[in-house]
């Protein structure tokens, strides 16, 4: 199970890479769990706002240009799988300045019923002053 769990988290990533770049809301949105809930710098999102959120900035002309994500190790216990790694990501907001970001991020898969991995956490902080780059 361990070896297969990781493998499917890690595809799950590839394959949110390509649905972020393509703005399919859906897609973007079948990758958390219903209680989900992100912090990263400025944000704070969890259910029903997470959900908002992505449909807003997707819909709004919103923009990813690249997202490069790194893991740097999954552990696996049951139904539940914890991830750290890192991620690079260019993206703009309707009427805003294009950004780039380079975090850290940790993240909590859980298994669905139908065995499918979704994310009910995703915390990330930037790796500058840090002793990253």
């Amino acid at each position: 199970m361990d070896g297969s769990a990781k493998k499917a988290i890690q595809d799950r990533w590839d394959a949110y890479e390509s649905i972020a770049l393509a703005k399919d809301v859906e897609g973007w949105a079948s990758y958390w769990t219903s209680d989900a809930r992100i912090f990263e710098p400025g944000m704070d999102l969890s259910g029903d706002d997470l959900f908002a959120f992505g449909k807003e900035f997707f819909e709004s002309g919103g923009e990813i240009f690249s997202l490069d994500v790194e893991s740097f190790e999954i552990f696996v216990h049951g139904d539940v799988a914890y991830q750290t790694g890192q991620y690079d990501e260019t993206f703009q907001a309707a009427g805003e300045d294009r950004m780039n970001v380079k975090n850290y991020f940790f993240a909590r898969w859980e298994l669905q019923p139908d065995d499918v991995w979704k994310m009910s956490r995703f915390m990330a902080g930037p790796r500058e002053g840090l002793g990253g780059s």
